[in-house]
């Protein structure tokens, strides 16, 4: 079988032209679309990388689990506010001074009280038992609260704080924390007071509630106390007796409304005449009157007898009290 054979034309210089202009243009190609590819693919990669780090930025790990960051901030700042309602702040409202109640007498007979050898007075007859305690303040320094128990001290009244009559602004006693701790570490009933110069009852709602702040969750098993009293260059002398009455119920008012057995300080004279009596007979009384026996006819709960008392563990003088319990079968 025979076979064809075609003879290749020789190559021109103008064809061989035309071939080198060809090739060089298709390896400029090749180059151009390399380039282009690895462009390309550097831009995915740092895209990619840039995403990465704005993911890490944007997302916050607790133990196994990943939230976002908006998620995480909206939850710490619920956190926040549940903790500052919890111990910031304080329910209540005062509402205004109630009806007038009939003063309640004196129940206590002059025979029942008695001393044993530990010196602390004490009361006891059909009806009512007692215990004795102390009330102590930032003007007793500091205090060895196991040797003040060991003497027989049962329960301990202490400040947590005052209204300044300088600038009108509230302050802290500077031994109240001191003072709670080692009282109820030593095994004591505490209860505190508060030594107010409010002026309106906003005033007095407010130290009410500054009051409850610092008792709340500390095993506060005593009364608290609301102690308003003259001093030299007072803000409460020239109020009306039913500016001050009203004060003191705003006070009591609001401790009892967070749960808290409130209780009206004053002197006979004071009770007599600086505040309307009448109005406060809902709440307790803590008399004070410094005598054998107290001369008050009025009712009250607990008694402070002496701010001349001696006790050990406590260098200063310091007040002593006895506090009525009514029998449980009574």
């Amino acid at each position: 079988m025979k076979t064809s054979s075609r003879k290749k034309k020789p190559v021109t210089e103008a064809g061989k032209r035309r071939i080198a202009r060809k090739q060089k243009k298709k390896a400029s190609g090749s180059a151009s679309a390399k380039r282009k590819s690895t462009s390309n693919a550097t831009k995915k990669t740092k895209k990619k990388r840039t995403s990465k780090k704005k993911g890490k930025r944007l997302v916050v790990r607790i133990g196994n689990h990943r939230i976002g960051l908006t998620v995480f901030c909206v939850i710490a700042a619920v956190a926040v506010v549940f903790l500052f309602s919890i111990t910031q702040m304080v329910k209540g409202s005062y509402q205004g001074l109630g009806e007038k109640m009939e003063i309640a007498g004196n129940p206590y007979a002059k025979n029942a009280f008695y001393k044993p050898e530990d010196g602390l007075l004490r009361y006891e007859d059909d009806q009512y038992t007692s215990m004795p305690g102390i009330d102590v303040s930032v003007f007793q320094k500091e205090i060895d609260w196991e040797k003040v128990r060991d003497t027989g001290v049962e329960f301990a009244m202490i400040r947590v704080g005052y209204r300044s009559i300088k600038d009108g602004r509230i302050h802290m006693d500077d031994r109240f924390r001191e003072n709670l701790k080692g009282a109820s570490n030593a095994g004591l009933k505490v209860g505190v007071y508060f030594f107010s110069q409010a002026r309106t009852a906003d005033e007095a709602v407010e130290e009410a509630k500054y009051v409850v702040r610092h008792i709340r969750g500390k095993d506060i098993s005593m009364p608290v106390a609301y102690d308003m009293e003259y001093l030299e260059g007072d803000r409460i002398s020239d109020l009306t007796e039913m500016e001050r009455t009203m004060t003191a119920d705003a006070f009591c008012s609001i401790i009892e409304q967070n749960g808290f057995q409130p209780i009206v300080y004053g002197n006979p004279t004071w009770l007599k005449e600086a505040i309307e009596k009448e109005y406060l007979e809902g709440y307790p009384t803590w008399l004070a009157h410094y005598a054998k026996r107290p001369g008050y006819k009025g009712d009250f709960t607990m008694w402070q007898y002496s701010e001349t008392g001696k006790i050990d563990g406590i260098r200063k003088d310091v007040d002593l009290n006895v506090y009525f319990m009514k029998k449980e079968n009574n």
